[in-house]
């Protein structure tokens, strides 16, 4: 589609609260129950589509997995080489892994001539890096450093954004960004081709030694980003991008302080494929809001397709160069915080970290105790590590150094399901986050229904139009640096089977459309996100094609002139 076909990007959007999809729904209640329920369950009519993921080929998976776990964050790495070529480049394998001490995650990829990136080899080098989250404004720029540019080259001039030092490690953070972390390299947990044992990806863990926020985008009152300033982007499937500007809170449920009638009538093993209602008991809206204050979620709006944020943006521009990159540059003038991780609180860490790194795509987690007792849970440190083999990864935090149910369950080693959690069902899947006693199943009053997977012993969730089956790779544990206690536990899990169903893929390509999946995401604090907005950028041009003059300015592409290559290093 050319740009002139698509409606512009709106660039003062802001980000607007409604209520949940769902804000009437009741303990246990099934999703039949509700009008949004049941047009949603009646999607499943349309069957299913199962991806064994051994007889997929790479490509495949590929497009599925990242249209599937969505929306992504970007982590935006900038990074040195040995010979002092600085580099830039952006990577959507990424989340958070701990807040304390504060530990992040990303994936490289390996393949092309290079064999291993030139970011994966500036990490390894033990330089440190920086990330840098990307936001509207500059989001053209950053995608054209995804670029295959040779190994003496760096992508800071092609993409005109500004070096500002760091105070720990020797990359430079984007001045352009909003949120940037210093990080060191933590560990790396490399991932092979089970065929030939070649190694196709590498996961590196880093801990942030400092985050640099700008002030004009915190929340004046929290201290904390707040997502209407910060206008943080998001990878959908595809070339597709994302943009966060809706969104809606939810309480958090404690077991303890729930009515007694629904801990008795709920709380236990049983099944939850039988008749539940919530009629009888004491409560009767959960997440109800004052209607005055909050507008309705709309369930039916879809997903609409803009131009980018500015589309006439031209390799090496600076952002000033334009009235939307002037506008966020003008911001930086209100200054920044900077923030020593070692010297802050684990639970002011924690609301830093959630808000920074967003929208955070969620895995519903069905699990099966030593006991048989089967829980469910929501994990937003979540994504992918490699599409083949495939593999997902989350993070558990642990409680005064005690491993949560899902990891126990996940650990005993008889798998389990991660389930895409979708609008028309959020709340029942948010209530699961409930810390129920290890005893009690998590299924019967969140109303969701068990369906039958076909190698783990956990059950899927019918409810979710995009579940995998899962067994465990690997682990690895963070410890505090202080008592040495353990403080979250990483999961990478290879993903054994993909369940779709029909009615939310597109027709033509048969992989998730976010139109009809309608993914919801983690934000900081209480708050969820649902991405309705997104535009495509142009997979950013080989180097060889850039340097010799040939980028033209194609159907719906950034127009951008040539530039030439010095086959130096820059400064």
């Amino acid at each position: 589609m050319s740009s002139e076909q698509l409606p512009p990007f709106e660039k003062n959007k802001g980000f607007k609260i409604s209520t949940s999809p769902n804000p009437d729904w009741k303990y246990g209640q099934r999703i039949e129950e509700t009008p949004e329920g049941r047009a949603w369950a009646e999607g499943e009519k349309a069957g299913w589509t199962v991806v064994d993921t051994s007889k997929e080929e790479t490509r495949r998976l590929y497009a599925i997995g990242i249209a599937g776990i969505v929306p992504r964050p970007i982590a935006f790495v900038s990074s040195v080489s040995k010979d002092g070529v600085e580099n830039l480049a952006p990577f959507s394998w990424f989340n958070q892994v701990c807040p304390n001490p504060f530990v992040v995650s990303f994936s490289c990829a390996h393949g092309g001539q290079k064999g291993v990136k030139d970011t994966l080899a500036n990490v390894l080098s033990g330089a440190g890096f920086t990330i840098n989250i990307i936001s509207e404004p500059w989001i053209e720029q950053s995608n054209v450093c995804s670029t295959d540019a040779p190994l003496e080259v760096s992508e800071w001039p092609i993409s005109g954004l500004t070096k500002v030092p760091s105070i720990h490690v020797k990359a430079p953070r984007v001045k352009e960004s909003a949120f940037s972390m210093e990080c060191e390299l933590l560990q790396t947990v490399e991932v092979k081709d089970p065929a030939t044992n070649n190694p196709v990806s590498t996961l590196v863990l880093a801990q942030v030694k400092y985050i640099h926020m700008r002030n004009d985008i915190l929340d004046p009152v929290r201290g904390l980003p707040d997502p209407a300033k910060y206008k943080p982007m998001a990878r959908m499937g595809g070339l597709t991008y994302a943009r966060v500007s809706e969104g809606f809170a939810l309480p958090r449920p404690p077991w303890d302080s729930m009515p007694e009638d629904v801990k008795q009538r709920f709380g236990g093993a049983a099944d939850s494929t039988q008749e539940s209602s919530s009629s009888s008991c004491s409560n009767s809206s959960i997440y109800a809001m004052p209607a005055v204050q909050l507008p309705p979620f709309d369930l039916n709006k879809g997903f609409k397709y803009t131009s980018s944020p500015v589309p006439t943006w031209r390799y090496g521009q600076s952002i000033e160069s334009t009235p939307e990159g002037k506008a966020w540059a003008e911001g930086e003038k209100a200054g920044w915080t900077v923030i020593d991780p070692t010297k802050e609180t684990a639970r002011r860490m924690y609301a830093i970290t959630v808000a920074g790194i967003a929208p955070r795509p969620i895995a519903f987690i069905s699990s099966i105790s030593q006991d048989g007792v089967e829980n469910l849970a929501p994990f937003s440190w979540f994504n992918m590590v490699t599409p083949d083999p495939p593999v997902i990864t989350f993070g558990v935090s642990h409680v005064s150094g005690a491993a949560k149910d899902t990891l126990r369950n996940v650990l005993a080693g008889t798998g389990f399901t991660v389930n895409i959690i979708s609008a028309p069902w959020v709340e029942q899947s948010h209530i699961c986050s409930a810390v129920a006693p290890p005893d009690v199943s998590e299924w019967p009053i969140s109303g969701l229904t068990k369906a039958p997977s076909i190698l783990v012993k956990a059950a899927r969730v019918k409810e979710s139009a995009f579940s995998m089956e899962c067994e465990l790779f690997h682990t690895v544990e963070i410890r505090s640096p202080v008592d040495n206690v353990i403080t979250s536990t990483l999961v990478v899990a290879h993903v054994k089977y993909i369940h779709m169903r029909n009615d939310v893929l597109d027709p033509v390509r048969g992989i998730p459309d976010p139109a009809k999946l309608k993914p919801v995401a983690k934000m900081g604090g209480l708050s969820y996100a649902v991405v309705t907005e997104g535009f495509t950028l142009p997979r950013a041009p080989s180097w060889e094609t850039v340097a010799e003059g040939q980028c033209a300015a194609e159907d719906g592409a950034i127009a951008i002139p040539p530039v030439t290559s010095s086959k130096k290093a820059t400064a």
